[in-house]
């Protein structure tokens, strides 16, 4: 490794304006690498990466310094670089691999070792190196084909509108089909309040076949009002289903179902199926379609007139940027309620999403989340005398921190609005929280 590292920094110091003092000291990466310095390497050499990314030789630098430093996701952006200008850069596979296998891609990780293992002439040390990573991954896949994960989050917050209210300004509301003021009392009007969130959950997943996995998981979830304890819910939700690896296509289908509690008492329960279709375009781009069909039933006869069937269907882009760090997501959705008696009767609803997450540090990061959705209602409303539009949007931010092992903690707000043309259906609230996770 070393006599490459040599090569390498040869061959860089050959380009022309190399003795530059903005170009990057690669005499020295190729030092500190040497040392084993390797986080000081990929601290000289990152600030670089933008104007040097796809010089091969510094780019095996770089790769090799984010490997070797604990960074194996950024290590595989870069050694894609340099394997797209040359498929055949026979230790970059084994690195590549390296870097799957260090992220518990096994299954990434051996197709690269495998390819290693068929070049012609290979060096002895390089073959042995891609054999004993092959025995290992196929070592643990005969030993464990059943993988568990599980977590606990606690939290605290406040929210600004805990029953999606009206605001207090807009009481008395004016009834056009009776031709009154009616005055909302408490329950209907925005209130806000402190609370406590305790959530858990585990899944289970079963390596069936080579292409086929079967999942299974579980959640629950609670959130007391500080002062409004009748505004209390909880859920416990299950899912279950098979998922399928083609190449770089992934298919999952599967079924889930929810019940929903408000003040202890049974609210409604949820039943659902969805089908999910993933093609991996490339290192850095991923999309998906997604199709879902859900029903909801309330437990109380006076509120089953709300009930409803909904399907749905999603398209999404996912999209790695620059070197891996930082991920976007857009999404379009689309699909329509079947109601069975709700007074604005049944609904279609056009959506739209957008997701940013980036990695800030290595123990922290930052998420932001913006959707906006419009709903139309077929029925008269026979209060309002007129057909219900909605326009939804929401908000969120939040950074999360991993202060230890397996530990985080997520500080949040979330900012929801709906404006409404049926003034009962107007609402706006901002949510703050803490929440501290556990994973297993």
């Amino acid at each position: 490794m070393r006599k490459l590292l040599s090569v390498v920094c040869l061959l860089s110091g050959l380009l022309p304006g190399a003795a530059m003092a903005a170009e990057p000291d690669t005499e020295q990466g190729l030092a500190l690498l040497q040392q084993g310095k390797y986080a000081e390497a990929y601290a000289l050499l990152e600030p670089f990466e933008i104007d040097k990314a796809g010089d091969i030789n510094f780019d095996y630098l770089l790769g090799t310094a984010a490997l070797n430093s604990g960074n194996p996701t950024k290590a595989t952006f870069i050694f894609e670089r340099i394997l797209a200008q040359n498929p055949n850069y026979v230790s970059v596979r084994l690195d590549m691999g390296r870097a799957y296998y260090e992220m518990h891609d096994y299954a990434r990780a051996k197709i690269e070792f495998e390819t290693v293992i068929i070049f012609q002439n290979l060096p002895p040390d390089l073959k042995s190196a891609a054999d004993q990573y092959l025995t290992a991954i196929n070592q643990m896949h005969e030993a464990s084909k059943t993988a568990f994960t599980a977590y606990i989050e606690a939290g605290l917050g406040h929210n600004a509108n805990i029953n999606s209210g009206i605001s207090k300004s807009q009481n008395p509301v004016y009834l056009p089909s009776y031709g009154i003021l009616y005055f909302m009392n408490q329950t209907n009007l925005k209130t806000s309040d402190r609370y406590l969130n305790t959530t858990a959950g585990m899944e289970v997943n079963h390596q069936a076949t080579d292409t086929i996995s079967l999942y299974g998981g579980v959640d629950a979830a609670a959130r007391t009002y500080d002062i409004y304890n009748t505004s209390n819910y909880g859920s416990v939700s299950a899912r279950g289903g098979v998922s399928i690896r083609e190449g770089s296509w992934i298919f999952r289908t599967g079924i889930n179902g929810a019940n929903n509690t408000l003040h202890s008492a049974h609210s409604y329960d949820t039943t659902g199926i969805d089908g999910d279709a993933r093609y991996q375009v490339n290192a850095s781009n991923q999309v998906n379609v997604t199709l879902q069909g859900m029903r909801l039933r309330f437990a109380d006869p006076l509120l089953q007139v709300q009930n409803y069937n909904q399907s749905s269907v999603t398209a999404g882009w996912m999209m790695a940027l620059g070197s891996g760090g930082t991920a976007m997501t857009f999404s379009a959705t689309g699909g329509k309620e079947r109601a069975f008696g709700r007074d604005d009767g049944n609904k279609t609803f056009q959506g739209v999403r957008v997701g940013w997450q980036s990695t800030l540090t290595p123990t922290t990061g930052a998420f932001f989340g913006l959707g906006a959705q419009r709903s139309k209602f077929d029925a008269l409303n026979p209060t309002f005398l007129t057909y219900r539009n909605d326009k939804l949007y929401d908000l969120s931010l939040g950074v999360s921190w991993a202060f230890a092992h397996a530990w985080s903690l997520r500080p949040q707000v979330v900012y929801v609005r709906n404006d409404s043309n049926v003034l009962f259906n107007k609402y706006s609230g901002t949510d703050y929280s803490l929440n501290l996770r556990r994973s297993f």
